[in-house]
C-alpha cells in the first residue's frame, strides 16, 4: 500500500486539486479514481467534497453498472465503454472490484474462475498504465463495516499490482476528509508529472518468431462456376437457419476479415449478409482512428462494437491494424506493436468468455493476382473509386507486409480463435470456403 505525508492544508488542497485537474486536461493525461469499501453517507460526503474540488465539465462519476445486465457479458465489458477520454477524470462509485466481490458472494467462485478474474483485472489495469491513465485505488475502512472485510482483504490483497495499488483510508480518523483529498492531490500531481520515454527502446525479436507460412499456401485451389452455384446457394439457406438459432443458444458472432488489398474481402461480406436478417447483424469498416478514438486506449473503440446474443457482427478490417499496418506506417512503436499481441489475445478471450464465436479470415492472394485486380479497377469506371494511390504505394512493401502478416498469424492464434488462411487467387473458392467455414464453427457452438 502506498505511504503518503499529509501535509498541506484543506483550503490549499482544493486549489491544487482544480489546478492538477487543469494540467491532465493541458497534458492530455486520463485520471480514473475508484472507490470502494464502506458503504454509508460518511462515503458519499467525501465524494461530494471531492467533486466540489474539480470542474465538471471535466469530470465524471460512473454509477454502479446494471445488476441485471447478461451475465454472459464480459466482466470489464461495462468499464471498457465508461473509460476516460485523454484529459478527463472518471471516478467509479463502485468498480470491477465490487463487482468481483459481488459475483464471490453470489457465486462462491471457484478457484479457476477467481484467477480468471484476477488475470482479466490484472492486464486491464496494466494496459491502462502502459496506455498513461492514472488509475487511482481508494479503500474506505471503519468499524460501521457490513461487508464481508475477510473476503475484501483477499481481493485488496491479490490486486494491490506494483504499477496500480491499493491506499486504505480510515473513515473513523479524525482527518479523514483532509487525508483523502490529500491522497487525490497526490496522485494527480503524480499522473500531470508523470513522463512518458521520448524513445521506446525496440523489441528484439527471437529468430524462431518468424516463419513464412504463407508461402506454403496452394493459391492454385479453384472451384467451377456450376458447383459454385450450387453450393452457395445451401450454405446461404443453412446459415440463415443457423443465424435465427443463435439468440436461443445465447451465442453472439464476430467475423473478423483481413487480407490484402484487392482479396475480396468486400465480395465475401456481400455474400454473407445476403442470407442474413438484417435486424440481427452490422458491418463494422474500420479504418484509422479518429481524433476521438485517439483519445483513448486503443481497443476501446472495439469493445464498443461488442455483440449482443443473437448479433453477428463482421468486421471489414479491425483491431489487427495495431500489429499490421501501424508498424509498417510508423503510427505505433514496437513496444506498442508487442504490446499489442497480448491485448488482442486478452480481448479475444475475455470476449469468448462472453459466448462470442471469434472466427478470423486471411484472405490471401499472389502478387500477380493483385496487379491484376489493380489494373481491373483502374480500367473500370464503375470500380475506379475502390483504388487509390495509397493501395499503390502498400503494395511496394508487400515483403514487409508479408512478414508481419506472418507474424501476427503466429502470435494470435488461439485454439477458441484460430486464423483461418482463405485461398483467394479465385474469388469464387474463396467466398465457398468462408461460408462453410462459418456454416461449420456455427453448427458446433
Amino acid at each position: 500500500m502506498e505511504k503518503v505525508s499529509w501535509k498541506k492544508d484543506k483550503e490549499s488542497m482544493i486549489l491544487e486539486i482544480g489546478y492538477l485537474q487543469r494540467m491532465c486536461k493541458e497534458k492530455n493525461k486520463a485520471v480514473i479514481i475508484l472507490l470502494e469499501g464502506q458503504e454509508d453517507e460518511e462515503k458519499q460526503y467525501l465524494l461530494k467534497v471531492l467533486l466540489e474540488c474539480l470542474d465538471p465539465r471535466g469530470c465524471n462519476v460512473v454509477p454502479p453498472g446494471d445488476k441485471k445486465q447478461n451475465r454472459n457479458m464480459p466482466f470489464l465489458l461495462e468499464f471498457w465503454k465508461n473509460l476516460p477520454e485523454k484529459g478527463k477524470i472518471h471516478i467509479f462509485d463502485k468498480s470491477w472490484y465490487k463487482k468481483w466481490y459481488d459475483l464471490e458472494k453470489s457465486q462462491r467462485l471457484k478457484s479457476k474462475k477467481r484467477q480468471e478474474i484476477r488475470r482479466d483485472i490484472q492486464g486491464f489495469e496494466r494496459m491502462l498504465n502502459q496506455e498513461g491513465v492514472e488509475v487511482v485505488k481508494i479503500f474506505f475502512q471503519g468499524k460501521k463495516q457490513k461487508m464481508d472485510i475477510k473476503l475484501w482483504n483477499y481481493i485488496l490483497q491479490s490486486s494491490s499490482f506494483s504499477f496500480c495499488c491499493w491506499q486504505l483510508l480510515e473513515m473513523e480518523h479524525e482527518a479523514i476528509e483532509d487525508n483523502f483529498l490529500a491522497y487525490i492531490s497526490y496522485c494527480l500531481k503524480r499522473a500531470v508529472e508523470s513522463v512518458q520515454p521520448t524513445e521506446v527502446p525496440r523489441v528484439q525479436k527471437r529468430k524462431d518468431d518468424y516463419h513464412n507460412m504463407l508461402a506454403n499456401v496452394d493459391l492454385s485451389k479453384t472451384v467451377k462456376k456450376k458447383e459454385y452455384k450450387k453450393k452457395i446457394g445451401y450454405l446461404q439457406k443453412r446459415l440463415s437457419v443457423l443465424q435465427r438459432k443463435l439468440e436461443k443458444k445465447g451465442v453472439a458472432v464476430a467475423l473478423v476479415f483481413e487480407g490484402w488489398d484487392a482479396a475480396g474481402k468486400g465480395g465475401a461480406i456481400k455474400r454473407i449478409t445476403r442470407c442474413l436478417d438484417p435486424r440481427d447483424y452490422q458491418v463494422i469498416p474500420t479504418s484509422a482512428p479518429n481524433i476521438v478514438e485517439k483519445s483513448y486506449p486503443y481497443l476501446w473503440r472495439f469493445w464498443r462494437d461488442y455483440p449482443k446474443e443473437g448479433e453477428i457482427v463482421i468486421f471489414d478490417r479491425s483491431w489487427y491494424g495495431r500489429v499490421l499496418v501501424e508498424p509498417i506506417e510508423g503510427f505505433c512503436t514496437d513496444e506498442e506493436c508487442e504490446r499489442g499481441y497480448r491485448e488482442i489475445n486478452q480481448m479475444e478471450n475475455q470476449w469468448r468468455q462472453g459466448k462470442v464465436c471469434i472466427i478470423k479470415f486471411w484472405l490471401h492472394i499472389d502478387k500477380d493476382e493483385q496487379e491484376k485486380r489493380f489494373l481491373a479497377r483502374q480500367n473500370n469506371p464503375d470500380k475506379q473509386w475502390k483504388l487509390t494511390q495509397e493501395d499503390w504505394r502498400n503494395r511496394e512493401k508487400w515483403e514487409e507486409y508479408e512478414k508481419m502478416v506472418n507474424l501476427m498469424v503466429a502470435k494470435t492464434s488461439t485454439l477458441f480463435a484460430p486464423w483461418i488462411i482463405v485461398e483467394a487467387n479465385q474469388k469464387k473458392y474463396a467466398r465457398l470456403k468462408i461460408l462453410e467455414t462459418i456454416v461449420e464453427k456455427l453448427e458446433n457452438v
